[in-house]
């Protein structure tokens, strides 16, 4: 089988430390073209692409070269249009979270999307690589199968350094803001785990380095499950989901290479309990991954290339970034107005949205 010739337009720190990495030694990829207006940018990525053509925008690119399909790694105000363009050109897309930065501009996509013709399918994808995570998907697995019996609750935290970022991440008008950036991934992460939509949202924001750089979101599902996020852009280095259920609980962390297990209720182990935690900690297969060993991403991009090549539809596909994209906009608007808000009157705006 030939192998996919793939452009990736924006060459920045993620694509580079993970999406020209992985697929610039791929069995199955060639990385045939790379587009970004920074020349800088275009040098270092052809160390893992010395044969790619380098184009300063994707326009120039799709116009140019005969690829396969495209991946978006661009800044999130550029997202829809790359996204729209590699759409009308007929290729196959992996759109890096979020969709869009507004849900005008996600409707748009959507739009485009909808427009290609039955007969000539496009492989359309949303990089929640979060929902491949493995440690994840087995809580997950766990709590939508009875083995926590009943669930009461749920919680998850993505939280990263301050650090310093570009300029476009820092305000929310130009994609930025903790919601959008790192919240995004857990409103989808959390509809998936519980297969179950977000129906409503309550969320507080806060600046401290930049424009709303933390949050405290609770999500209550139509299933009723109320699940609390907490992201934040300038605290410690976690990323974790906790799953309560009157049977057990299971605590899944994304740095951890230890599979999580089911833990029983134990009310009355007290101290003996706390020992065992503390001493779990010092497992030697525990690890903290660099981002670029993050182990959800290689199996997101190889679901994509696996899709491309039997021309079957992934999840998550447009439709479930679109959905995660109302989520966000609903938990802004709750912050600015200090009530919840109900998901589907920002998703009733469009008409794209289908049932997953």
């Amino acid at each position: 089988m030939a192998k996919i010739k793939l452009a990736v337009a924006g060459c920045g720190r993620i694509a580079e430390m993970v999406h020209l990495r992985h697929f610039g030694a791929h069995s199955r990829v060639d990385i045939a073209a790379i587009a970004d207006p920074d020349p800088d940018r275009c040098r270092a990525a052809q160390a893992c692409a010395p044969k790619a053509s380098v184009y300063a925008d994707l326009a120039e690119l799709l116009a140019s070269e005969p690829v396969d399909a495209v991946l978006v790694t661009l800044p999130t105000h550029l997202h829809a249009a790359a996204a729209i363009a590699a759409l009308e050109a007929g290729r196959h897309l992996y759109l890096e979270k979020p969709l869009a930065a507004t849900l005008e501009e996600g409707h748009a996509v959507m739009d485009a999307y909808g427009k290609i013709p039955a007969n000539a399918p496009i492989v359309a994808m949303t990089g929640f690589n979060f929902r491949f995570h493995p440690g994840f998907a087995r809580a997950g697995a766990a709590a939508r199968e009875g083995g926590l019996g009943t669930v009461c609750f749920a919680r998850t935290i993505f939280s990263t350094p301050a650090r310093t970022v570009p300029d476009w991440k820092k305000n929310r008008a130009t994609g930025g803001g903790v919601l959008l950036d790192l919240g995004s991934h857990h409103a989808d992460l959390v509809a998936f785990l519980f297969d179950s939509p977000i129906r409503t949202v309550h969320a507080v924001t806060r600046s401290v380095r930049s424009e709303a750089d933390n949050a405290l979101v609770t999500w209550t599902l139509e299933s009723g499950l109320a699940v609390q996020t907490i992201v934040s852009a300038n605290s410690a280095d976690r990323h974790a989901v906790e799953i309560f259920g009157d049977k057990g609980f299971i605590q899944a962390d994304r740095l951890d290479a230890v599979p999580p297990e089911i833990r029983p209720p134990q009310p009355s182990a007290g101290r003996l309990a706390a020992v065992q935690t503390a001493l779990s900690s010092l497992d030697p297969r525990r690890v903290l991954a660099a981002t670029g060993a993050e182990p959800s991403f290689p199996l997101a991009l190889d679901a994509f290339v696996d899709a491309v090549e039997k021309k079957t539809q992934p999840r998550p596909g447009l439709e479930d970034g679109l959905r995660a994209l109302a989520a966000i906009a609903a938990a802004e608007e709750s912050a600015r107005t200090g009530t919840p808000q109900g998901v589907e009157q920002f998703l009733n705006r469009f008409d794209r949205i289908t049932d997953s």
